[in-house]
């Protein structure tokens, strides 16, 4: 075997580990984005099965129109109120203070101060007309698509 047929040998050695070692990288850095695809769904399903949430009281004032809805946090998630979506009727209050305001009930605000933790209670008031002729629904939707509605009806006095 001559020197030729050896540097031939050893540039194709070369050459194998080279593409061997690429291959393997390649599958390492696919299966390490596969895994963590997985962890963050599955971080996702947890907080969705992990939350929960329940309408306890509605009342409406026909004088300034206004709904007042106490919400308790009856999961084991911790969330921002900010991030509460509210429908009335079917119609989307939009996240900004001219429409609603949401707030922490300070004698439950008891662990984390400004987060819905898990046993506190929201209160969230509604700035909207509602006709007193019909019933109506109130949908309140966390940010882990988990949600709890109620229906009420106005009755004057």
């Amino acid at each position: 075997m001559g020197s030729s047929t050896v540097v031939t040998h050893l540039i194709l050695f070369i050459a194998v580990l080279g593409i061997a070692t690429g291959l393997i990288i390649t599958v390492k850095n696919y299966i390490d984005q596969t895994e963590g695809t997985f962890k963050e769904k599955s971080n996702d399903n947890d907080l969705i099965i992990k939350t929960n949430i329940k309408i306890e009281v509605i009342s409406y004032n026909n004088n300034t129109n206004t709904t007042w809805i106490y919400v308790r946090n009856t999961g084991q998630s911790a969330m921002k109120p900010a991030q509460i979506d509210m429908y009335i009727d079917g119609i989307r209050l939009y996240r900004d203070n001219t429409n609603r305001t949401i707030e922490l009930l300070l004698d439950t605000d008891l662990i984390n101060v400004g987060i819905w933790d898990p046993k506190e209670q929201l209160l969230i008031k509604a700035f909207k007309f509602l006709n007193n002729t019909i019933t109506h629904e109130v949908i309140i939707a966390t940010p882990y698509s988990v949600s709890d509605s109620e229906t009420f009806s106005i009755w004057f006095q």
